[in-house]
C-alpha cells in the first residue's frame, strides 16, 4: 500500500464510483489530512485501513471532497427550472425530495451558477467543464463563478467579466 493519498483515492471511486484523479491534489491532501486528524490516523495507510473498516467514515471523507448545498423552498410566484448534480448522492437525494414545480426545459440557461467546483480540477478538466457551460448558455447568458475561480486562458475571450466585485461573467456570444 503506497502512502500517498493515491491509494485511498481509488479506493473511494471502487467504492463509490466518484473519481477524483483530475481533482486539485493540494485540495485532496489538505482534506485528507483533515480526515486523518479528525480520526486520530497519522499515516495515509492507517487512515485506509480505517476507511475499510469504518463505512460511515467513507461518507464523511466524500462530505469532505465535496461540497454539500442544499436549496432551501421560498414561497414565490416566480417559476423557476433548477437542473442540478452533485457527486454527494444525499445532497441530490435531499433536494430531489423538496417541493419544485416540475417544468419542461426549452433551449438554453440564462444564468449558470457553477461556484466553487472548478478549484477542484487540473486545467484541462476544467476546459472540458467551461465547455460545457459555454454551450449550454444562452447568448448573453451568465456564468457565476467562485470568489477564486476564473475562466482559462482558453476561454479568455469566451466568458466578459461584467463587474469587479464578484466573479460574474457574460457569454460572448461572437465567439464560436
Amino acid at each position: 500500500m503506497s502512502s500517498k493519498p493515491d491509494t485511498i483515492i481509488k479506493y473511494l471511486e471502487k467504492q463509490r464510483g466518484v473519481d477524483f484523479s483530475d481533482c486539485c491534489h493540494s485540495i485532496i491532501e489538505r482534506q485528507l489530512d483533515q480526515r486523518l486528524s479528525k480520526t486520530g490516523n497519522k499515516t495515509y495507510q492507517k487512515y485506509f485501513s480505517h476507511l475499510q473498516t469504518h463505512p460511515q467514515e467513507l461518507n464523511n471523507l466524500v462530505d469532505a471532497l465535496t461540497i454539500s448545498t442544499l436549496v432551501k423552498d421560498i414561497t414565490t410566484n416566480i417559476t423557476v427550472n433548477i437542473f442540478a448534480t452533485d457527486i454527494d448522492k444525499g445532497s441530490i437525494d435531499k433536494a430531489r425530495k423538496s417541493a419544485y414545480k416540475k417544468e419542461s426545459l426549452y433551449g438554453g440557461f440564462d444564468i449558470i451558477l457553477c461556484r466553487n467546483v472548478l478549484i477542484y480540477y487540473n486545467t484541462e478538466y476544467q476546459n472540458r467543464i467551461l465547455t460545457k457551460l459555454f454551450r449550454s448558455l444562452n447568448d448573453n447568458g451568465y456564468l457565476v463563478l467562485g470568489e477564486t475561480e476564473v475562466p482559462t486562458r482558453r476561454f479568455h475571450d469566451s466568458f466578459k467579466k461584467v463587474t469587479d466585485c464578484c466573479q460574474i461573467y457574460i457569454k460572448n456570444s461572437m465567439v464560436a
